[in-house]
């Protein structure tokens, strides 16, 4: 197999998008690499191979939505026989429907980022996940949590779907660390505690926010990196001046290298509603970070507790193998003025026994340096090749 397309919808924002982008350079050391994106404006992830922008770009509108659809699948099938495509992989929804209503001769892998019944999916949506599983060849699945849900909820066939993990790579994340500067707001004075992610719903900051204003109590030099933009910002901001924190949470807005921000801190905490994976695990993993994780739907369990069972769920704080869980949020509590739920303060608990409890930070920073091996770059690239070839 020589001629490989990787198609996404941009090189920006997301983690399919970097996934996109570190497979095209792994993937171009040994294959014609052609990365086509529906809109190539404004690239902030690497990339190799040759870079084709079909200047296609998302829809608010439905009906252009439809068309984009169509216009998007005339030029992909055009390029596939023009390049002679061998294998064309795709990731998220609108990739995966282009990927397989352009097939030719080629062997089409899509890929599922999400554990999509956890979504707001609609009969149409529902129904266009279904077809692309069952017409592709393969169907690359983030987690085996999103596997078993593409089974027992979509239908598809386990001998179609392969589990491939993300890759990280700690050489990397730490050198760039190393050449970015120290912000100006981090002292030896205090203690950090670091979040990463899109400030939106499906990360449920503002639950950790919450919970925050109890662990001061007992540990007042504490202070909270909020990592990230998104559009909940302002309502985190005033959440936090609402409950009267505002100057302990740091919220750091878009930083070019925002692993930086990890070596300065002395936990990372997860407070996600649910996930595909959790790509920042794997990070925090790679700065050898002791982490505390909300059990969510899907991965977090599978990267802290792999020798657990897949269906466990945390109904209170656990010491985990490679980090503590603690139980999902509820996804709503959004006022300063309410209590902390159960699971909140479970949170509470966890972070600030992970505090005082210096061994245990030692232990898990050990355990981290070797879990991510388990997500080397040699190791899931050797499967996507398996994906590729067989």
């Amino acid at each position: 197999m020589e001629n490989i397309a990787i198609i996404i919808t941009k090189l920006n924002g997301g983690g399919a998008e970097r996934c996109a982008s570190n497979l095209s350079i792994e993937l171009s050391k040994k294959y014609n690499v052609y990365l086509v994106v529906f809109d190539g404006r404004n690239i902030t992830y690497p990339y190799e191979g040759n870079l084709i922008d079909l200047a296609i770009p998302d829809s608010h509108n439905f009906l252009d939505r439809v068309i984009n659809v169509f216009k998007r699948v005339s030029v992909v099938k055009k390029l596939k026989k023009n390049h002679k495509i061998q294998c064309s992989i795709s990731l998220l929804d609108g990739p995966n429907i282009v990927n397989t209503m352009s097939k030719q001769k080629d062997k089409v892998i899509v890929s599922v980022r999400n554990r999509l019944s956890g979504e707001n999916v609609g009969k149409l949506r529902k129904k266009l996940i279904t077809y692309c599983s069952k017409k592709s060849d393969l169907t690359v699945s983030l987690s085996k949590m999103v596997k078993k849900d593409l089974i027992e909820e979509f239908g598809i066939q386990p001998d179609k779907i392969v589990t491939v993990y993300n890759h990280c790579d700690p050489i990397l994340l730490r050198s760039l660390s190393k050449n970015s500067p120290k912000p100006s707001y981090i002292n030896k004075e205090s203690v950090y505690i670091a979040t990463m992610g899109r400030l939106n719903h499906q990360k449920g900051q503002w639950h950790l926010i919450r919970a925050f204003r109890e662990v001061l109590k007992e540990i007042p030099n504490a202070k909270l990196l909020i990592i990230g933009e998104g559009e909940l910002e302002q309502k985190l901001k005033q959440l936090a001046t609402d409950l009267g924190i505002a100057d302990q949470v740091i919220f750091t807005g878009f930083i070019k290298n925002p692993h930086n921000m990890l070596q300065y801190s002395e936990m990372f905490v997860f407070p996600s509603l649910y996930e595909g994976l959790g790509n920042v695990l794997l990070e925090a993993l790679a700065f050898e970070m002791p982490i505390i994780s909300a059990d969510c739907i899907a991965g977090p369990r599978e990267i802290l507790a792999p020798d657990t069972k897949l269906d466990d769920t945390a109904t209170s704080m656990q010491l985990e193998k490679y980090g503590i869980l603690v139980p999902v949020m509820d996804a709503e509590h959004f006022d300063a003025n309410e209590p902390l739920t159960e699971a909140e303060s479970e949170l509470t608990k966890a972070i600030i026994k992970l505090h005082y409890d210096e061994k245990l930070r030692r232990d898990y920073s050990s355990a981290a340096s070797l879990r991510i091996k388990d997500f080397s770059k040699e190791r899931i690239m050797q499967m996507w090749e398996c994906c590729i070839e067989k």
